[in-house]
């Protein structure tokens, strides 16, 4: 299991990185939590930094062994650039397969695909820290948490 490294502040370990570490230990699943790519900062295969481009150079990739299969770990999904280059790195240096596992999809409420959406969810009151998004009507406890 690896993450997308940070592309604002590179080099540090991402918050993310111990947050799954953690999830993955509660779980006592028996892979591994280990920080295989990191931001190159230099894009080189004609994507650069723009938004919505996959770009197989934007994640230097160390640390993995050929034909291993990957959990990687994104925080958010606003374009998916970044989980499919990180993907698509991990693939172009040997890993077997590679999932791609997203904790938030950020929606753009003026994009056009995503105002259906929007339109579609019953408006609730604004987002609160102590609100569980995942509640079901009738059940107390997060379904989350379950």
């Amino acid at each position: 299991m690896t993450v997308i490294p940070s592309t604002k502040n590179p080099g540090q370990v991402s918050p993310l990185a111990h947050l799954a570490a953690r999830v993955l230990d509660a779980l006592k699943w028996e892979i591994g939590a280990e920080e295989l790519l990191d931001y190159s900062g230099e894009p080189t295969s004609g994507g650069g930094k723009q938004r919505g481009v996959v770009d197989t150079d934007l994640f230097g990739v160390h640390g993995l062994n050929r034909g291993d299969d990957v959990l990687l770990v994104e925080d958010t999904w606003v374009s998916g650039s970044h989980a499919q280059s990180g993907a698509a790195a991990l693939k172009k240096a040997g890993a077997n397969s590679v999932t791609v596992l997203v904790v938030a999809r950020w929606l753009d409420p003026t994009h056009t695909a995503a105002r259906y959406l929007f339109d579609a969810i019953p408006h609730s009151p604004q987002p609160s820290a102590q609100v569980c998004p995942f509640a079901v009507p009738g059940i107390s406890e997060c379904v989350a948490e379950m």
